[in-house]
């Protein structure tokens, strides 16, 4: 991983974070936009840390845009567990 990856990493962050203030509760639109984000934390070349702060992120996304889907809420947290240190039990 390098500096300029991880600096654009956190800008996207950020960007998807202020994004998500656009979308009302249960816009069908945003499945589209969370469900790519998804798939851009896990091909990021960075730390599993920040792979894992953004995937919070996510979830956050989705308990304000959806907040009764605990099936999306559930995949999410399926995608995010590889990232998690193990031996933190905090983080689990």
């Amino acid at each position: 991983m390098n500096m300029a990856e991880e600096v654009h990493f956190e800008l996207r962050c950020k960007e998807f974070n202020k994004a998500v203030e656009n979308y009302s509760k249960e816009d069908e639109s945003a499945w589209s936009f969370i469900e790519s984000r998804q798939y851009e934390i896990m091909d990021a070349h960075v730390s599993n840390e920040r792979k894992v702060r953004a995937f919070d992120g996510v979830l956050a996304a989705l308990h304000n845009i959806f907040p009764s889907n605990n099936a999306a809420y559930c995949d999410v947290l399926a995608k995010q567990l590889p990232y998690i240190d193990k031996k933190n039990p905090a983080d689990l």
